[in-house]
């Protein structure tokens, strides 16, 4: 007889092991009808839960209304509103970019070995809003996350911030590291509490309008390092509105704003000369979100 777990694995080899103890933590595999741990014994699982689980998936979440900017013959470049993911991590995470890309396209399912598998080959922060490259194979996924992983587009964003920058126009170089004792947030170089060897990353920043006590500006990304716009934002005086993360005032701020204000409005990218690949350009429209505040 099997572990439990070793059996699922061996069963269902397009789960992952976090995917396979939630399965068998939310009772989706039991046996003779009672609920079972993964250091179990066996040698069967009733697994008809887990598969009718599965076979929804594959259907995606037609709630999912997201704006199409532009579709591609290999890919989609959506509008992704704040509050949603870009990637599942969970077997029951039904408000990503994967479920959204699954009710467009009944076929996509079958195209990816994983279930749940990740199809943006970037990734926007939950409540950052704007424009992902959603992809519609394997293939291409990993050709875009190569390009991503090469520097080779331009991403442009504009955030909502606290404080008054000192000039117009500046860049921010500052290597970004991940911070102790807090695996979900980043810090830069000059923090203490910084671990490991820390990421490159340079930030150019225009000025676009400022009021009284924040300003609206303008961030050209050459890196993509996670978090970076805020991390460097706030690391220049100039957190994002509503980043409970970064801004150390954030209780005391006189607006309450429950979400960081950043849009990625611009998305290009330009082949190299051995590329054959058409060049594309997505960018919306900003005129709502400079009025925000």
């Amino acid at each position: 007889m099997k572990r439990a777990d070793s059996w699922l694995r061996e069963n269902f080899p397009q789960l992952n092991r976090r995917q396979i103890d939630e399965a068998i933590s939310n009772k989706l595999v039991t046996l003779h009808g009672k609920a079972i741990k993964k250091g179990d014994r066996v040698e069967g699982l009733e697994t008809q839960a887990l598969q009718a689980h599965l076979a929804d998936l594959k259907l995606g979440n037609p709630d999912l209304q997201w704006r199409m900017i532009q579709e591609h013959e290999a890919f989609w470049v959506v509008y992704k509103p704040s509050g949603f993911p870009s990637h599942p991590l969970s077997l029951f995470d039904r408000q990503t970019a994967t479920q959204w890309a699954f009710a467009q396209d009944r076929g996509l399912a079958e195209r990816f070995s994983q279930t749940q598998p990740t199809v943006a080959p970037h990734r926007l922060d939950t409540d950052t809003e704007g424009l992902l490259i959603v992809c519609k194979s394997p293939a291409n996924y990993e050709l875009w996350r190569s390009r991503f992983q090469r520097k080779e587009l331009s991403k442009k964003y504009l955030a909502w911030c606290w404080g008054k920058p000192a000039d117009a126009s500046f860049s921010i170089q500052e290597t970004v590291f991940h911070r102790k004792g807090d695996a979900a947030r980043m810090t830069v170089a000059s923090d203490p509490d910084r671990r490991g060897t820390g990421l490159p990353a340079l930030s150019h920043c225009e000025v676009r309008k400022t009021e009284e006590d924040r300003c609206l500006v303008q961030v050209h990304c050459q890196t993509g390092v996670t978090h970076q716009v805020r991390v460097h934002l706030a690391s220049v005086g100039l957190p994002l509105i509503g980043d409970e993360k970064y801004d150390y005032l954030y209780s005391q701020r006189p607006k309450a704003v429950h979400t960081h204000q950043l849009l990625a409005f611009h998305l290009a990218w330009t082949p190299r000369q051995d590329d054959e690949s058409p060049a594309f350009l997505a960018e919306l429209d900003t005129s709502a979100f400079e009025k925000r505040f």
